[in-house]
């Protein structure tokens, strides 16, 4: 078996019988099977997936585990040399899982592939980064124009045509080799959702791999889809982002990001301030409001 393509799924049915049909329609070229994690959906997804699916595993994982420890979930019923990591809301557009896994068996250092997303209207979006985030990095976003001219057009998207040396690809649709994943120990169960994608790959590099941006590997994204639902996202995408920089940058690394965010959302509220901006300043007022709490829970558990 080639490829293992493991899918977590919580309450996003039509999507995900979406993203099957692309799977079994465009996969051509590697042999694969499909590993669906269901976190306890309650919209039937379960019960489509066992009719109109018949042959994908289904796995049922009778909570929300959220994204990194159901995804382990799946990898443990793997079968595959490569494991791929693809969200429910996305559709190949065309055999990205050939075009990925061939980038990996051509590249003995390429621990981790992703490739080109974009949304439904076909605009590119973030699919990987040239930077690992780093406790300053907010202040580098009051800078107009900066990852740009640091990094070039290729920041967060594969512009060129050919395959780049990347940090990080994101985890709507990471390839990884499943003895790296398990040397790696998988993906760290204290992350809820989000920044876990990131945490792993920053533990591959040590290990002396690299991550890799494939272009023509082409995926529809819908991004955020799986959270419509989801109450709180931001205190999830704060509380795991000051999770990821102490693990990674240790006791101070969280310090070091909070008041760097601080710092940004206190010029931005001055500016939108002398602006006569009231609705801006006070969403950014909310968003430290809320990033205060994130950091005590991790910080002052």
């Amino acid at each position: 078996m080639d490829v293992s393509v493991i899918i977590v799924n919580w309450n996003t049915k039509e999507l995900l019988r979406d993203s099957l049909a692309s799977i079994a329609e465009k996969t051509r070229g590697v042999t694969a099977e499909t590993i669906v994690v269901d976190n306890a959906s309650s919209d039937g997804s379960a019960e489509m997936v066992r009719s109109e699916f018949p042959s994908v595993r289904l796995v049922e994982a009778g909570d929300n585990l959220g994204f990194g420890r159901a995804n382990n979930l799946g990898a443990k019923e793997a079968r595959g040399e490569y494991l791929f990591f693809l969200n429910s809301d996305t559709v190949l557009i065309n055999d990205a899982i050939t075009e990925l896994a061939s980038v990996m068996r051509s590249k003995p250092d390429c621990g981790i592939a992703g490739g080109n997303l974009t949304d439904r209207e076909g605009k590119a979006i973030h699919s990987h980064s040239m930077a690992l985030p780093g406790p300053s990095a907010d202040l580098f976003r009051l800078i107009k124009g900066w990852p740009r001219f640091r990094y070039g057009k290729n920041w967060t998207y594969n512009h060129a045509r050919r395959v780049l040396s990347v940090a990080y690809v994101t985890g709507a649709d990471l390839m990884i080799r499943k003895d790296i994943f398990e040397r790696a120990g998988g993906f760290d169960p204290d992350f809820f959702m989000y920044y876990e994608e990131t945490e792993l790959t920053n533990r591959v590099r040590k290990m002396g791999f690299r991550a890799y941006s494939v272009p023509n590997a082409r995926i529809t994204h819908v991004k955020g889809a799986s959270l419509e639902n989801l109450e709180s996202v931001k205190s999830v995408v704060y509380t795991s982002k000051y999770r990821y920089m102490r693990k990674v940058f240790g006791p101070s690394g969280p310090v070091r990001a909070h008041v760097a965010f601080n710092l940004f959302c206190a010029v931005k509220i001055a500016l939108a301030t002398v602006a006569r901006r009231p609705k801006t300043a006070a969403r950014y007022r909310d968003m430290r409001a809320v990033a205060r709490e994130a950091y005590r829970s991790v910080c002052r558990p």
